[in-house]
């Protein structure tokens, strides 16, 4: 079977582009069937070319390509790629036309759901994009049950005709560190030497990294040393006002920006950590909860959405909007060790199962089963 892998998320920093990058190396490893990878614009087609050994063939610019899609419905992906026996959106992102069956991965309903937190662009094309997926007998899947529970409502369809496949953890890069390994990571972040509580994601609003911050400030004041540390992999946005808040919080010397990190350090950053504090109002997934616990690390998230089905049973699980219930975490975190060994030994065990080689196999079957009909 001929697979044509839209990628255009490829080069994304945020969750959205690593599930990208993973799950093309693990269909390309996994090997059932010939994949070719269509990206929208020559810079990334030349870097993909430099990183994979398989076709790769190069849309036009997304600035292009993409109103044209969503307006006209032309070109077909095939004026492209040649004849394809399936083609797979790796992000619903935009109408996609083709003759061959098509499947896309839906990954949230934020653009929906929090289009306050989405740019203009994504905003306009992803009003009624799921619709038309849907209309033009595609199949979608979601990568968690959460999202599949409200694709299911959006789409007006039983949850049960969604496929849910989640995502996987790189044993390679996370896993529990040592604590040379964490002592490396901070001198090279130049952190301080004193235990702290670290975030791991893109600032944006829906990160409710406020709420994070009033919490620790509560926390702070009572005489804790820990400081927090918060690394992106992008710049964000709306970042100005983060700072704002802060500032008057006073906490601009315990609070830390450490930017993009190696991904040769994150177990080390991970593994130096107190805890990950990941206080979300909306994920379609949550890979910072799933990479905390790879590596042995307590987990305090937020109850909403799909971080319950990774970390239920393996982290502390908090309202997010509920500063008091935050403060509280962070103080049980430091001081309930029984609590802490247990969920750190859930969460290892929980992390082991979720792996991109099966992630891949689940994948590949369902292309088997939409060409099957």
């Amino acid at each position: 079977m001929r697979v044509a892998l839209l990628v255009d998320q490829y080069f994304n920093p945020s969750g959205v582009g690593v599930f990208t990058r993973e799950l093309v190396r693990a269909l390309i490893a996994h090997g059932e069937h010939e994949y070719l990878l269509a990206y929208a614009g020559s810079g990334g087609s030349r870097r993909l070319r430099a990183n994979h050994d398989v076709e790769v063939v190069t849309l036009p610019d997304r600035r292009v390509l993409w109103p044209s899609w969503h307006l006209t419905r032309m070109p077909v992906v095939e004026h492209f790629t040649g004849p394809v026996d399936l083609v797979h959106a790796l992000s619903a992102s935009v109408r996609v036309p083709t003759r061959a069956p098509l499947v896309a991965t839906v990954h949230d309903l934020a653009v929906i759901d929090r289009p306050d937190d989405v740019l203009w662009r994504r905003r306009w094309f992803g009003r009624e994009k799921l619709r038309d997926f849907r209309d033009s007998g595609a199949l979608l899947y979601a990568i968690s049950r959460a999202t599949r529970q409200r694709l299911a409502r959006f789409l007006g369809v039983a949850a049960d005709t969604i496929p849910v496949i989640p995502h996987g953890v790189d044993p390679d890069v996370f896993y529990p560190s040592h604590t040379e390994a964490q002592r490396t990571t901070r001198r090279l972040l130049a952190l301080p030497e004193v235990p702290y509580f670290l975030f791991v994601g893109v600032v944006s609003p829906r990160k409710n990294l406020e709420t994070l911050l009033d919490a620790f400030s509560r926390f702070a004041s009572e005489g804790h040393p820990h400081h927090l540390v918060l690394t992106s992999p992008s710049p964000g946005f709306r970042v100005d006002a983060l700072r704002a808040h802060i500032e008057r919080l006073q906490l601009e010397h315990r609070v830390q920006f450490v930017g993009a990190v190696p991904p040769e350090h994150m177990a080390g950053l991970y593994g130096g950590a107190t805890a990950l504090v990941y206080p979300s109002w909306y994920e379609g997934f949550g890979f910072p909860v799933l990479e905390a616990m790879a590596c042995g690390v307590p987990v305090v998230c937020s109850n909403s959405t799909s971080m319950p089905e990774l970390a239920e049973d393996a982290g502390f699980l908090v309202p997010p909007g509920d500063v008091v219930a935050w403060t509280e975490a962070l103080e049980r975190v430091v001081s309930d060790s029984a609590v802490v060994q247990r969920n750190t030994e859930a969460g290892l065990a929980r992390a082991a199962g979720y792996r991109w080689a099966d992630t891949a196999t689940r994948t590949a079957a369902l292309y088997q089963s939409v060409v099957s009909g």
